[in-house]
């Protein structure tokens, strides 16, 4: 008999702790699975702050390293990145270029929903291409119109970028002005983006006739998309620009992609989910008027 317990005894234990190792595989299992879930609240890998070593690495990186690192950590929003930029963007001036890796965190950049970050990412363009912001620069830019016909929409586009930047605002908004109603649809459309990435809230005005009366579905398209979410006008501008957008939606007269446009330009700018409810899109209004 004791030698049969003495058998049976292990046996027991084994089973007992192949269960508690089952069990602990599961909770495991489980564990990692709500840990790769990729909705519900954010999951913190690490701490969003430039560690020393970085920093250490950062001074003796080329200009070019600098500037693609960087707008990447401010992109992915590490802190002190952005003051990195802004604190050393003068000096890559000229010194960096367009690389497709700094074209991709300058787009990244530039759809960020911080505008710190979109004017991060604005400095270090007009640096990688040696642009100077001052009315000198913005002059010649101008000039450039006129005898560079064949560079017009990116000149469109870097004058806004400046105006963005503070250099010759008004000289920049006239001239874009001008081309907002030019006969070439790609000088409209690259007027609409040089305006938008301007932030000059003159432009709303501009941007909702457009929207509603331009002949061309895609100069229609980029002025709602520059009014609800992209370029670098502020939330609260954006609010101001909703009524009129919600008229839009309701006119009838619209086309349907018109109308569909306003409303997802309307999501864009509430963050609400109300369809094509004129009427709840209304109360929405009165409540944040």
């Amino acid at each position: 008999m004791k030698r049969r317990l003495a058998i049976v005894i292990p046996v027991v234990a084994v089973l007992a702790l192949l269960a508690v190792r089952a069990e602990a595989v599961r909770d495991a299992w489980q564990r990692a699975l709500e840990v790769l879930r990729i909705v519900g609240a954010p999951v913190a890998a690490t701490q969003p702050v430039l560690s020393d070593a970085e920093v250490e690495w950062l001074g003796s990186a080329t200009y070019q390293q600098q500037a693609e690192r960087l707008l990447e950590r401010a992109v992915t929003g590490y802190e002190g990145a952005t003051a990195y930029i802004e604190t050393n963007v003068d000096v890559w001036r000229g010194e960096i270029s367009e690389t497709p890796m700094l074209r991709a965190m300058f787009s990244a950049a530039t759809n960020h929903v911080d505008l710190r970050v979109r004017a991060a990412g604005i400095e270090v363009y007009l640096a990688a291409y040696g642009l100077e912001k001052t009315p000198a620069q913005v002059d010649e830019l101008r000039r450039d119109l006129d005898d560079y016909p064949d560079r017009r929409v990116w000149t469109l586009y870097a004058l806004g970028l400046l105006a963005n930047r503070g250099a010759s605002v008004d000289a920049v908004f006239e001239t874009l002005l001008a081309y907002l109603d030019h006969d070439d649809v790609e000088m409209r459309h690259w007027a609409v983006e040089g305006m938008a990435y301007s932030g000059d809230e003159r432009q709303i005005p501009e941007m909702l006739r457009l929207f509603r009366d331009d002949p061309s579905p895609r100069i229609q398209e980029r002025a709602a998309c520059s009014l609800a979410q992209s370029g670098m006008l502020p939330v609260e501008a954006r609010l101001r620009a909703a009524p009129s957008i919600l008229e839009i939606a309701d006119d009838l007269r619209a086309s349907k992609q018109t109308r569909r446009w306003a409303f997802q330009a309307l999501r864009d700018i509430s963050g609400e989910s109300y369809g094509e409810d004129v009427a709840r899109w209304s109360r929405w209004l009165r409540s944040v008027g």
